[in-house]
């Protein structure tokens, strides 16, 4: 599926200034105003054209908790969905992260006190200074392992939000 999108009709001097051709013997060049752009839609756009809404959020709730990060397009005036979205994952981003490095120093402080508790200077087989690090490349191979499906579900179902919400 297409939709059209109508080419500018910009005078020949504005074309040539931007990089285009103005020359009338140019027989590759097409006039502006008769050249017809068209754009795909995307296989997101298509799964929300045909979603049932069956699970949608209450309207009083989204606008709650979607009103601090709503982003407008200056042409239209109409609020642009991704952009507000793009602005909630950024913010919740922060405090995520700090709260990260304090439960990585954490589990160091911990896995270093059991490992002296125990007379040992290892702990599960490993260093102390270790335990982040292995943690991390656990979560994040079963992240990537599970992304693909996450992101077919989320793409080609009607369950969206659920879905990002709680892959999140």
């Amino acid at each position: 599926m297409t939709l059209p999108v109508e080419a500018s009709d910009d005078p020949p001097q504005a074309a040539a200034a931007n990089g285009a051709s103005a020359g009338k013997n140019d027989s590759s060049s097409a006039p502006a105003s008769s050249a017809k752009l068209s754009r795909t839609i995307s296989i997101s756009e298509m799964a929300s054209a045909a979603s049932t809404r069956r699970f949608a959020t209450p309207k009083w709730l989204s606008c709650w908790l979607e009103f601090p990060f709503r982003v407008k397009n200056n042409q239209t005036g109409e609020y642009v969905e991704e952009a507000t979205a793009h602005a909630m994952d950024y913010s919740a981003r922060g405090p995520i992260n700090q709260c990260g490095s304090f439960v990585g120093s954490a589990m160091i402080r911990l896995a270093a006190v059991k490992a002296m508790k125990a007379g040992t200077p290892t702990i599960y087989g490993m260093k102390p200074s270790s335990v982040l690090t292995v943690a991390s490349l656990i979560v994040n191979i079963s992240a990537g392992v599970t992304m693909p499906f996450v992101g077919a579900l989320v793409d080609h179902t009607d369950h969206r939000k659920i879905m990002g919400t709680v892959s999140a």
